[in-house]
């Protein structure tokens, strides 16, 4: 049998769900080494396949239990398929006679589990259940009744380890009754056998695409090497060969040059000389555990829910009796440095004080509206800090909000004010552009036939109604004197230009792309980017497509988008995001670019997902959130940089729900949080000054 090293992909479809309301949830999902087993046939001929293609869900209740299980078909091994065991070749007949290709999914919804024991799982438990449902298969559906055990990892108190459930079935189906024809070859697939290894965890772990790449890399090392199982160091060799950042940037900060590493593991793996006991490629029992569980609980401790390369380090490190964990600790990179510098020294704050929410007045009648109470953007400006809020989803919750107060805090009186009213259904942003603080209009409540942004000037604030079909505005800048304005219009994405300070303006329209979100300067030159690689040059009287990758090492991303970017000494910072919820985003990593093709992902803690950029006192701040699934809560930090290269954790405190923005003012930060679509955090909306304990 393979192992699940050299088949792991990860998948976008999850199995229908079977969670009632009010069930305990359970997920199995390609991050573990889940594996579904077909075999057949006897005597001459044999059939038997592999895929790691598993995803699903688990609903536990008091009083019941539910399964589905999505098995990728479509993905079974071609090296282990129909075959002659007295000869060297193997057929892949199989697969022309199941019809994988049209028919790639099978899927086993389990309804009932008899012999549930009335109670939720405890640890330590190993249940014999019988369970009962459908198989779809070949696109046909048909009962099935079949044993199954239920193992709930046990508590160790020498070892901590992610809650898990183990999951094995056995299973056979004759294809013939799912409308195979099988064409003379019923010796061989008249009857098929389905086995399977699960592993569900009470958190979605997902695997980050660079994880996934060296994954199918250390197989290819292994193989290179004559070598049938798959260990830590081929992992550990294929990302020094990719320089992928999360293994390569602990190492040398340890003090140990990747070059010499990689000749070291190189000389080891010759000296052990390929291994000519086996035909086929597998994945050990001590890389299982290395890679799986292991990894799990750095991530689970962490408080990760996705598993990225440098879990799989800590996970190798925490094994002394590993060659490569010997020789890195007597160069000086260990377990417990290695988790020391991912987590950083706490830096509690010398004070936190709650300042209000004060989007109350508008935004309390409901429990959706504290979605509108996200603090999108928060802004320094004369003294006061400005905040933004609302809502121009389509969608739920509190969807197309508005029209918006400017509110503003002033520290010195210690008070909220509402200055203005914007007829938008969302500020999401400010930005100050020719000595003035505006807003780029969001999605405005009027007629599309033209667009707005706000100016605040001596006068007060005013509205600027002239950006031809400005359906929405995403960004404002100036750029060689001149003002440019990005967004929507009904012709597709849009940028704007206008010489006279925004009365009147041109239109360069993208009939190909919806949007366009963000407007940077880098190098001296103008970009309008949308997204994915979506990037457009200013020409000086156009724009023209250039084709960059500005995510570099990022998990496969539908929507991926630049938010939040901020020039930098030369460079321009900014956060990498998945698009959510229409206008809305989820970030995944942080970024700097110094050159158009030379993107780089920022060496923060790969548990802290970035919010906000400030650049204050010549240094750089990024704004992050640590979500631990285990208690529910959020760990918000801020880091500070000078040069890029060396982030040190400002301050560290916890908070009841995520931090969206924040700004720097009189040696304090104001912190401004949010909440996602659902859960609904009530403190959605609460601005708090948080003063750090030490500069």
């Amino acid at each position: 049998m393979i192992g699940c090293l050299g088949r792991l992909v990860v998948l976008a479809l999850m199995a229908s769900p079977l969670v009632a309301e009010g069930a305990e949830r359970l997920y199995i999902t390609p991050a573990g080494c889940n594996l579904a087993v077909f075999s057949g046939g006897s005597g001459e001929y044999l059939f038997h396949a592999v895929t790691s293609h598993v995803d699903g869900q688990v609903a536990l209740r008091a009083d019941s239990a539910a399964m589905s299980v999505t098995l990728g078909i479509g993905n079974l091994s071609a090296e282990e398929a129909w075959y002659n065991p007295a000869q060297e070749g193997r057929y892949n007949l199989a697969w022309e006679i199941l019809e994988t290709d049209i028919y790639p999914k099978a899927l086993l919804r389990l309804t009932r589990l008899e012999g549930w024991p009335g109670r939720g799982l405890a640890p330590g438990d190993s249940l014999t259940l019988t369970a009962s449902g459908t198989f779809r298969f070949h696109g046909v559906s048909q009962p099935v009744r079949f044993p199954l055990t239920l193992v709930q990892r046990p508590d160790d108190p020498a070892r901590d380890e992610a809650p898990a459930t183990l999951i094995s079935a056995k299973l056979s189906f004759r294809p013939t009754d799912f409308g195979v024809d099988l064409d003379g070859s019923a010796h061989v697939l008249g009857e098929i056998g389905l086995e399977l290894h699960l592993v569900a965890y009470p958190v979605p772990y997902r695997i980050s695409g660079a994880t996934y790449t060296l994954l199918y890399s250390a197989g290819d090392v292994a193989k290179e090497c004559g070598q049938a199982e798959v260990g830590e160091m081929h992992f550990l060799l294929a990302g020094l060969a990719s320089g992928n950042a999360a293994l390569v940037g602990p190492i040398g900060r340890a003090g140990v040059a990747a070059d010499s590493l990689r000749a070291a593991i190189e000389r080891h793996l010759r000296e052990q000389g390929p291994d000519s006991t086996k035909r086929e490629m597998s994945l050990s029992a001590t890389a299982r555990e290395s890679y799986f569980r292991d990894a799990h609980w750095e991530a689970y401790r962490l408080g990760a829910d996705e598993l990225t390369p440098v879990h799989f380090l800590l996970a190798m490190l925490a094994r002394p009796n590993l060659w490569v964990t010997e020789y890195l600790a007597r160069k000086g990179l260990t377990y417990d440095r290695l988790r020391t510098s991912l987590e950083g020294e706490p830096k509690p704050a010398r004070e936190i004080r709650f300042l209000g929410n004060p989007f109350y007045v508008t935004r309390r009648d409901s429990t959706a509206l504290r979605y509108a109470r996200n603090v999108w953007d928060m802004q320094s400006w004369d003294g006061k800090i400005y905040l933004g809020h609302g809502n121009s989803s389509n969608g739920g919750p509190a969807q197309n909000a508005g029209p918006i107060p400017v509110i503003s805090y002033d520290p010195a009186a210690d008070s909220f004010m509402t200055e203005f009213v914007v007829d938008e259904e969302q500020i999401h942003r400010y930005r100050v552009v020719n000595g003035h603080l505006t807003v780029p209009g969001h999605d405005p409540r009027e007629s599309w036939e033209l667009g707005n942004f706000y100016v605040l000037d001596k006068g007060g604030w005013r509205k600027l109604r002239a950006v031809p079909s400005g359906i929405h505005m995403y960004d404002l800048l100036t750029y060689r004197d001149t003002l440019f304005a990005a967004g929507g219009a009904r012709e597709g994405g849009a940028v704007w230009r206008s010489t006279d300070g925004g009365r009147t303006w041109r239109s360069f329209f993208f009939p190909d792309i919806g949007r366009i979100y963000e407007l940077f300067i880098l190098r001296g030159e103008l970009y309008a980017y949308a997204y994915k690689d979506i990037v457009y040059r200013y020409t000086g009287d156009g724009f023209r497509r250039v084709h960059v990758n500005l995510f570099p090492e990022a998990r496969a991303s539908r929507c991926p988008r630049v938010v939040r970017s901020i020039e930098f000494k030369g460079t321009v910072l900014y956060i990498g995001a998945d698009c959510v919820n229409d206008h809305q985003w989820s970030p995944f990593a942080a970024y700097d670019v110094s050159r158009l093709e030379e993107a780089q992902r920022l060496g923060l803690p790969e548990s802290d997902l970035p919010y906000d950029i400030l650049v204050r006192d010549e240094a750089a701040h990024i704004l992050t959130n640590r979500f631990r699934a285990q208690d529910s809560t959020v760990t918000v930090a801020i880091y500070r940089s000078s040069d890029l290269a060396r982030w040190t954790e400002v301050v560290r405190f916890n908070a009841p729900t995520l931090a969206r923005s924040f700004e720097s003012f009189g040696g304090a930060f104001y912190v401004g949080l949010g909440t996602e679509v659902d859960p609904l955090s009530e403190h959605s909306g609460d601005i708090y000054r948080v003063v750090p304990a030490s500069p």
